[in-house]
């Protein structure tokens, strides 16, 4: 944070005036000289008026302020927060239990949500309670697109009329996932049973083993750790050991983040990397639910994952969220399979080579720019959200259909509608 942008948060964090109380200081100012210029008692009657009204709430605010600063408003992250899904709060912890009458309880939460690369959103929720004993203060929220929420939590106290507010605790910081919805009218790909078995005993058997593991947790023994991917990768990586292949199926996915440009994205490619997300994740969750006994090995280009329950579905959904576009896997090595299921956008222009040159039998996930369905860029009513310049980034998305020759290809026609 710069030098000037510091001083104006401090300036406003300490001002216990709102914009309406500053205008309201200042009118009063002004009628008090327009009273001493003309004698004009109506002008100093309301002059004197209003600032006895604004001293009057301040002076109460900053008593109340000493008298709560003990007191704790947390925000309580527990339930999952979904893109795209309406009626969502979030919920604020307060233990104080009254204020004056015409005092309430303000949060607020703002801050930079960020949807892509170089891509984010400026966001601010906030409401207000009267305090009770046992009642929560909630705080409405909605975001167009999955992504990571880099947010500030300031509590406050105000005064019913919006003219005074003080704020008596340092802002709170915290993280918050948006997770890709899912949605379920997708139709479902006929699987071949002794494929993906064949391949669960291929990949167990060989070197490939390498590729079911996972960070590494404490409480993990050392031999369990994978020296050379952790090497590789400059992270620690734990081996999993998966379950026998009489038992279970096992169903390879790629997800292929790839972009042709390395640095920064446009409206479409967020959009098109958004619904791609949405449609892994309810691809997973169906395929889960109707057969509980297959096993699911994702590589994404930068990692690797062995998804065997609901519970590890979900935790992919955030490893999705923090998946950006790429120009290319950061994994060299990757595991053989006959079959593939494979997810991809109309920004990966290296999907047609590697198609051409894979032996598996392909089914094709694509996402590229069209008609068919058009999401609108106004998703509320309330604009809590507000985008930067990446908007109206010129991007130049593929829009051929490049059809696996031993395979099926399913395509998502979709782009931004404006109005």
């Amino acid at each position: 944070m710069s030098f000037f942008s510091n001083l104006l948060f401090k300036i406003r964090y300490y001002f216990p005036l709102t914009l309406n109380g500053t205008l309201l200081l200042l009118f009063s100012l002004l009628l008090l000289g327009i009273a001493f210029g003309s004698w004009n008692l109506y002008a100093l009657f309301f002059s004197i008026l209003g600032l006895i009204t604004i001293i009057l709430l301040t002076i109460i605010g900053i008593i109340l302020k000493l008298k709560n600063i003990d007191e704790t408003l947390t925000i309580e992250l527990v339930k999952p927060v979904i893109a795209r899904l309406q009626n969502q709060t979030v919920k604020i912890l307060c233990s104080i239990e009254y204020l004056p009458l015409f005092f309430r309880i303000h949060y607020t939460i703002k801050g930079k949500f960020k949807v892509g690369r170089q891509c984010y959103y400026y966001a601010y929720f906030e409401n207000s309670i009267k305090p009770e004993k046992n009642k929560d203060l909630l705080i409405s929220i909605y975001f167009p697109f999955c992504g990571i929420g880099y947010f500030k939590g300031y509590s406050s106290i105000g005064d019913i009329f919006g003219l005074t507010r003080i704020y008596f605790k340092p802002p709170e910081e915290f993280k918050l996932y948006v997770l890709p919805p899912l949605f379920s009218e997708k139709p479902q790909i006929h699987i071949l049973p002794s494929t993906t078995q064949e391949s669960l005993r291929n990949i167990q058997t060989s070197d490939e083993e390498k590729y079911f593991m996972r960070e590494y947790i404490p409480g993990d023994r050392l031999k369990d750790i994978n020296w050379k991917s952790s090497i590789k990768l400059n992270e620690l990586i734990t081996r999993i050991s998966p379950s026998s292949p009489e038992e279970s199926h096992l169903i390879y996915i790629e997800i292929r983040p790839y972009h042709y440009d390395k640095n920064k994205d446009g409206i479409n490619a967020v959009l098109q990397f958004n619904y791609l997300k949405s449609w892994v994740l309810s691809f997973l969750s169906v395929m889960k639910k109707n057969h509980p006994n297959y096993k699911f090995h994702i590589f994404t280009g930068k990692e690797a994952f062995l998804i065997d329950s609901e519970e590890e579905i979900l935790q992919l959904a955030k490893k999705l969220v923090e998946l950006d576009y790429m120009t290319h896997s950061t994994i060299i090595e990757q595991p053989t399979s006959l079959e593939k299921f494979i997810f991809s956008t109309g920004f990966d222009k290296q999907i047609v080579n590697y198609i051409a040159n894979n032996k598996s039998k392909i089914y094709l996930f694509r996402t590229v720019y069209g008609s068919n369905r058009k999401v609108p860029f106004f998703y509320s009513e309330i604009f809590n959200l507000i985008p930067g310049f990446w908007i109206f980034r010129k991007e130049k998305p593929d829009r051929s259909s490049p059809k696996p020759i031993n395979g099926k290809l399913i395509e998502e026609k979709i782009k931004i509608h404006y109005i």
